[in-house]
């Protein structure tokens, strides 16, 4: 065990008059009135060492604080905080970083008080500055940095610090994207040396890449806790039931359909405003059969039998799928309304929407999602969405790489 938290809370005091607590504080008198805020109550988790967990859920569920106990910022107000193993934090990216002093003198600053050794500082400190890449600005006055520059150095130092544990709120959500892709690969490389990650995101896919369990917050409390990917999908559900209120007839568990799966697993995640309104699904081979195993470069077909919602839009309807690897991560999407917008403008009743595409997944194993869509408005609003509505496998008899292969017109010219 790594992490352990039993039955943990954290409460605040809320004051309605700072006035009087200024006057209590400097001549006495009658306290001022306070009432407890818990911002977490009777949390119980355990992380075993090498894990990599995600914490996920809306501003103010309750986060932060979870991971400010974690980091021994807060003490709990109740409950009990187990911890073994040294701690690296990227709470607040350049917390502490003194604008005057130069890089240099920053990184040796914010390292000691990372806990590191000042010789070990002086083994790594190449690494950082390369990791950092901010050049000789090295050695300039942090005031004079981009954000980019700071946020750069900042991670840098954090992320050689060789910790047992490594906290990650929302560190990630900073910088271009090469620094992010350089950011994701470095902490994957210390998730394979051992290092466990307790990881907070408002980004599900980041999540879902980086994780093998999460945990939901929802008002301080645990709303759900598992795999990374049935958490995130009842999350994902939940926010978009928030963005649609009058999808009153939300799914709140899995509803069992009749899927290709052989080992007869249903949907990860089944929900929407008229459930029931995808009557079939379908995914056939190039010969027409049903089919669960695919080869690569094969046409691969998806049927899907729907009836048109009571009182939809047809201008804005819309029928999707996508294909997803067993992470959750979408690697295929395709919609009727970016493909052929309006096309569904004269359905009425019963209705069937064909895919055709050549398979060039790598071979492993995926999931098929299908969805019927409301596309009226920017946010996507969903009359049902099933996520795992098949399982099935790509093989190829040549070697590939990747996760999946365009198709790519290749020339060559004597020069």
């Amino acid at each position: 065990m790594t992490i352990e938290f039993d039955r943990v809370g954290k409460a605040f005091r809320r004051i309605d008059n700072p006035g009087r607590v200024l006057r209590h504080a400097l001549f006495g008198g009658q306290s001022p009135d306070t009432e407890l805020f818990w911002a977490l109550r009777d949390v119980s988790l355990r992380v075993e060492r090498g894990e990599a967990v995600g914490v996920v859920g809306r501003n103010g569920s309750g986060k932060s604080t979870l991971l400010q106990l974690l980091c021994g910022v807060y003490p709990p107000t109740s409950g009990r905080i187990a911890i073994d193993g040294r701690i690296a934090a990227l709470l607040e990216l350049g917390a502490g970083f003194d604008p005057e002093f130069s890089g240099r003198e920053n990184v040796y600053m914010n390292a000691a008080v990372l806990g590191m050794e000042r010789h070990e500082t002086e083994r790594r400190f190449d690494d950082i500055a390369a990791f950092a890449d901010i050049g000789r600005f090295i050695d300039e006055p942090v005031k004079t940095y981009s954000s980019g520059m700071f946020v750069r150095l900042a991670f840098a130092v954090a992320i050689h610090v060789e910790p047992d544990i490594l906290v990650v709120d929302e560190a990630l959500a900073v910088g271009d994207a090469r620094f992010q892709a350089k950011c994701m690969k470095r902490i994957k490389d210390m998730r394979a040396a051992g290092v466990t990650l307790f990881f907070v995101s408002h980004d599900v896919s980041s999540v879902r890449t980086l994780c093998d369990r999460a945990v939901w917050l929802s008002d301080g409390r645990v709303a759900r806790m598992g795999s990374v990917f049935d958490v995130t999908a009842h999350y994902m559900e939940y926010l978009f039931a928030d963005e649609a209120p009058e999808a009153e007839a939300v799914a709140q568990e899995p509803v069992a359909i009749e899927t290709s799966d052989a080992s007869g697993s249903g949907p990860v995640n089944h929900w929407g405003s008229h459930v029931g309104a995808i009557r079939s699904h379908r995914m056939t081979n190039a010969n027409g059969d049903d089919a669960k195993v695919f080869d690569y470069g094969e046409t691969i077909r998806i049927d899907v039998g729907f009836r048109v919602p009571d009182g939809a839009d047809l201008a804005h309807l819309s029928v999707a799928f996508s294909i997803k690897d067993l992470k959750g991560t979408d690697l295929l999407v395709c919609t009727t309304h970016d493909e052929h917008d309006g096309c569904l403008h004269a359905c009425a009743g019963d209705a069937q929407v064909t895919f055709e595409f050549e398979n060039r997944l790598t071979p492993g194993r995926y999931l098929l999602v299908l969805a019927l869509e409301d596309r009226s408005a920017p946010v996507v609003q969903y009359y049902e969405y099933i996520e795992g509505a098949a399982y099935f496998a790509t093989i190829s008899q040549q070697t590939r790489f990747g996760i999946f292969n365009l198709p790519t017109r290749v020339r060559v010219e004597p020069q």
